[in-house]
Formats: C-alpha cells, structure tokens, sequence
C-alpha cells in the first residue's frame, strides 16, 4: 500500500523526475534546490519506509510544493520498489530519473529544455561527479562520459544502450516505458540496471548529448561502496540476468564481464570464492573460450591498476 500527499495539480506535465529517498532528507533538500520550479517540470518523490528518528515528515522536503507530489510508502522494498511506485503516477511526455544524493547542474532545464518536443526514446547526457560533503572532485563520471562521447564521436550508440547500468542523466519517453512494460527490479542493490539495459534495447531512436546536467556523487556508507556478501551475490544475480537478456538478442558481446565479482569475493573466505568461482563457469554455459577471455581481462585490469597505483606511490617518495 501507498500513502500519498501531494498538493500538485492534475496537469499533464512535460517533464518528471522521479527521485526514490531514504533517511537522507538534507541530501534531498539539496536535490530538491538544485532544480529550478517550473509549471512544465513536476517532482516525483516516492519515499522508502524512512525512520521517524532521521526524517521529519511533519516538514518532508518539497511536501507543500505545488509541482511536487511526495508518496509514502511502508513497504520498505528498496529503491527499485520506489521508482516503480513514481513510474506507476507518472503522466509525463518525458521521465527523468535521479537519487537523493545527487543533483542536478545548472544547464539541467535549458539542456533538458532542446529535446523537449523531440521523437527521441532516450537522450542520454554527460556528468561530473564529486565527494557528497566536501564537493571535491571524483572520478566516477568517467565511465559514463566516455561512452557518451564515444556515442558522438564515432556514432557508437550501442555503448549507451548496454553498457551504462544506471538510469541518471538521461530523459526516457513514457511512452517507451509504457509501451514495453519497463520496469525496476526490487533488489538491495542493482535495482537499476535491468530498466536501463531493457530500455536502451527497445529505444529506436537515441541521442547523446555531452552537456553536463547532472552531478554524481560519492559519500560515506552508500549502497554503491558498501561491499558485503549478500550485496555482492545480488550484483551478480543482476549481471547473469542482464546476460541472458542480451545473449537472448544476439548481444552477447555487451555482456557484464561477471569474473570482475572473483576480487570481491576473495574477500569473504576460501570457501565461498570458489562456490562463486563455480556459479561463474556454469554461467557461461560451456563457453570456456569467452569465460577465458573474461577472466584474462579482469586480471589485465587488476594488474595494470596495480601497477599505476605502485608508480604513484613511487612518485610520491
């Protein structure tokens, strides 16, 4: 069940975001600030079983805004759960998802703003990213704008399509959505990723724009650098799935490299890694040869992060 307040009006709006929240109300306040009000532009708040103790629902950031509608929910299902909840009230030509942490820059709505009446399915933008307290400078946009660069720079869609696993910094249609029954898993971790591999397949026409528009974070205790057994069998029952989707299309090649899981497995006993060690070979259904090449990439990385990380070390002396 749902509890809702909301003091929206019933308008049609162009343009939704759609914001899954819990227990971080000043983060989201921050969100919230960043995203000028704008009578086309309406804020889906859907929040996760929050803690009476961290969050004051009396004063929930944007309750009483007339473009905000904030749902209430008990279930306690995680952010997948949420954003299916803000998919399920959205009426919007164009979605657009974010987390609490985040925010957006201040080019959002202008860029946003180009694309407004386009027939584009997705368009995908860049972002920058910095520590959530200190504002510094991290690195964790990188992936995310080499393939948006590599989409504009050799006509490489594919890369946006099934290679980006999570659904920030792009405008989805609705009408995409709807159309193909997408939807978030209900996961602790990696809810994300199934929406955004199964909206890139179905999407015929993309677009990817380099702008900036939103700012990823990094902070203390997030899910994405909480590492734990449970949370990393859960990463890996959503990268075998993702898998078989694409291999299902004849998109084998795009596939979640799943032996990347072996290092943080490594952590959690002997035992254990090689249960996993396993489960990863069965995955690959006798392909020996592609389950080969998978596990020679990941120790290339590895070594050659290690390597860099010894010279800087080095330098340092």
């Amino acid at each position: 069940s749902t509890l809702m307040r909301s003091s929206a009006a019933s308008d049609v709006y162009k343009r939704q975001i759609i914001i899954p929240h819990k227990n971080i109300p000043h983060l989201l306040q921050r969100c919230l600030k960043s995203i000028p009000r704008r009578k086309d532009v309406q804020i889906i708040i859907v929040d996760d079983n929050s803690d009476p103790e961290i969050v004051d629902f009396a004063n929930f950031p944007g309750v009483l805004e007339e473009c905000v509608e904030v749902y209430f929910t008990k279930e306690g299902k995680g952010a997948g759960f949420a954003r299916n909840v803000g998919l399920e009230h959205a009426v919007g030509r164009w979605l657009i998802f974010a987390d609490a942490d985040d925010f957006f820059n201040a080019c959002f709505l202008g860029s946003i703003d180009a694309y407004k009446d386009s027939l584009y399915d997705i368009v995908y933008f860049g972002v920058n990213s910095v520590f959530s307290d200190s504002l510094k400078v991290t690195n964790r946009d990188m992936r995310i704008n080499k393939f948006v660069e590599r989409a504009i720079s050799l006509n490489d869609v594919n890369s946006l399509r099934f290679k980006l696993y999570g659904p920030v910094s792009k405008m989805v249609s609705r009408k995409l959505v709807e159309t193909n029954s997408l939807y978030f898993e209900e996961r602790i971790v990696a809810n994300d990723i199934w929406f955004s591999i199964t909206s890139g397949f179905y999407a015929q026409r993309v677009i990817a724009d380099r702008t900036k528009i939103y700012c990823v974070t990094v902070r203390e205790g997030s899910l994405e650098l909480f590492v734990n057994r449970e949370r990393c069998d859960e990463r890996l029952s959503a990268a075998f799935k993702i898998n078989d989707f694409l291999k299902s299309k004849g998109l084998l090649k795009y596939r979640f490299n799943v032996c990347v899981y072996l290092k943080f497995y490594s952590h959690f006993g002997f035992i254990v890694l090689v249960s996993r060690f396993i489960r990863i070979i069965r995955h690959y259904q006798g392909e020996y040869l592609l389950f080969m090449k998978d596990l020679v990439e990941c120790f290339l990385k590895l070594f050659r992060k290690k390597n860099a990380d010894f010279k800087h070390m080095i330098s340092k002396k």
